[in-house]
């Protein structure tokens, strides 16, 4: 393709190409030079420019549009309507399947919801009553150490009563074996000794339950 320069507004332009002069917009009287050329020429003697000031366009050239060719329904074979009742069952018998589960689904999932509501009031039920039981024992605990406390100490009263008796006896059998030891008339030495040994067995015999019962009532603080 061949440039151009051209002359406008008092000086030479150039080279163009056939684009960059319709963007110049030049006119048919614009001169333009080319290689080759012997002088100046105005753009519309060129004709590889001319088409740059044609003013109408060439006209244009509809398509022709082909009418669609109509479309023929054939009509459906038994087979194909019984297939489409067939499909359709199929369908019926799908939806009624889903309905099934999901209903299915929705009992067990309230059933499990039933189940663990049940569970957490046996639970909380179960602790109430350890906690009941476990106050009760307390104080049935309570009541045994009150009642252990008692008998220790009506235990304890017994032995010092019985301890206060003895002591008693104690002193009284004492003071009989002193007066056997004076005594000196109408007896014999033998007889003296015996009775003597007897008496001092009878308050030997106090001291030692005395002692015991001491231990005892020790043991029992």
């Amino acid at each position: 393709m061949n440039t151009y320069f051209i002359h406008q507004e008092g000086q030479s332009l150039g080279p163009f190409s056939i684009g960059e002069l319709r963007q110049r917009k030049i006119t048919p009287n614009t001169p333009v030079w080319s290689e080759g050329m012997d002088s100046w020429v105005s753009a519309k003697e060129v004709a590889e420019l001319q088409f740059l000031f044609r003013s109408t366009p060439p006209p244009l050239i509809k398509p022709q549009v082909l009418p669609k060719p109509e479309e023929k329904v054939m009509p459906e074979s038994p087979k194909t309507k019984e297939k489409k009742k067939s499909n359709g069952w199929v369908y019926v018998l799908f939806v009624i399947i889903v309905c099934i589960s999901i209903a299915v689904f929705t009992y067990q999932q309230i059933r499990i919801d039933t189940l663990e509501s049940d569970l957490t009031e046996q639970t909380d039920s179960l602790k109430d009553i350890r906690r009941v039981s476990d106050s009760r024992q307390t104080e049935i605990d309570e009541m045994k150490q009150e009642e252990l406390m008692r008998q220790k100490e009506e235990k304890r009263i017994s032995l010092t009563k019985q301890i206060a008796e003895l002591n008693t006896q104690l002193d009284a059998e004492k003071a009989k074996l002193d007066k056997i030891n004076e005594f000196q008339f109408f007896r014999s030495s033998e007889d003296k000794v015996q009775q003597v040994t007897a008496q001092q067995d009878v308050v030997n015999s106090l001291e030692q339950k005395i002692e015991a019962l001491k231990k005892e009532q020790q043991e029992n603080e």
